[in-house]
C-alpha cells in the first residue's frame, strides 16, 4: 500500500536495495572530499565555486540516500499507473499513456525507458523532469521516463510486471496482491 492523491492504495513496491545502496555514500563521500579539499586549498574563484558545487552536490546525495533508507523513496505499479517517488518529489505514469518501452543506458545505469503519448504528470521539483525529458528525448533513445533498474531490489520482477501491465490491463487489477513491499 502507498498512499497516492490523498488515499491508500494497493501497490506493488520496489525499493532500492540495501547492497547497491552501499555504492552511492562512498561515491558521495568522494565528491564530497573533493569538495572539501578544493575549498580547503585554493583561492581562485573558479575552483572555490566548483569546489562549492561538490559539497552542495554530496550534500543533496546525502539526503537522497537518507531518504532511500527510510523508504521515503521507490517505485510503486498502482493499478493506475506507476508512481516514482524520490526526494525531488514524484512522477506519475498512467497506464494508457505509454506506448513503448525498452533498456537504455546512461554512464553505466541501466534503466528501462517509457515513451509516452503524453508527458507524465509530476510534482515538485521533479515536476521540471518531464518537460525537459521530452524535448531532449532524443538523447537517451526517445524515453520520457527511466526507470532505474541497478539499485532496485528485484528489478527482473518489476520488469516483468511493467511489460504485463503494458500489454494486458486485466493483469492491473492483481498489483498489490503479487507483491508485497
Amino acid at each position: 500500500m502507498v498512499e497516492w492523491e490523498g488515499a491508500e492504495r494497493p501497490a506493488a513496491v520496489f525499493r532500492s536495495s540495501r547492497g547497491q545502496s552501499v555504492l552511492g555514500p562512498i561515491a558521495i563521500l568522494l565528491i564530497g572530499a573533493l569538495g572539501v579539499y578544493g575549498l580547503a586549498s585554493t583561492h581562485d574563484t573558479f575552483d572555490l565555486v566548483l569546489s562549492l558545487l561538490l559539497v552542495l552536490l554530496a550534500a543533496v546525495g546525502v539526503l537522497g540516500i537518507i531518504a532511500s533508507f527510510r523508504g521515503q523513496t521507490y517505485i510503486a505499479l498502482l493499478r493506475d499507473g506507476i508512481l516514482i517517488k524520490s526526494i525531488a518529489g514524484w512522477t506519475f505514469v498512467p497506464w494508457e499513456s505509454i506506448e513503448a518501452l525498452g533498456y537504455y543506458t546512461v554512464s553505466w545505469q541501466i534503466n528501462l525507458g517509457l515513451r509516452t503519448k503524453e508527458p507524465p504528470r509530476a510534482g515538485g521539483l521533479s515536476r521540471l523532469t518531464p518537460a525537459f525529458n521530452r524535448r531532449f528525448r532524443g538523447l537517451i533513445g526517445g524515453w520520457d521516463v527511466g526507470l532505474p533498474l541497478w539499485p532496485i531490489d528485484r528489478s527482473e520482477e518489476m520488469v516483468g510486471l511493467v511489460k504485463r501491465c503494458v500489454a494486458d490491463p486485466s493483469a492491473r487489477s492483481t498489483l498489490g496482491r503479487i507483491s508485497a513491499a
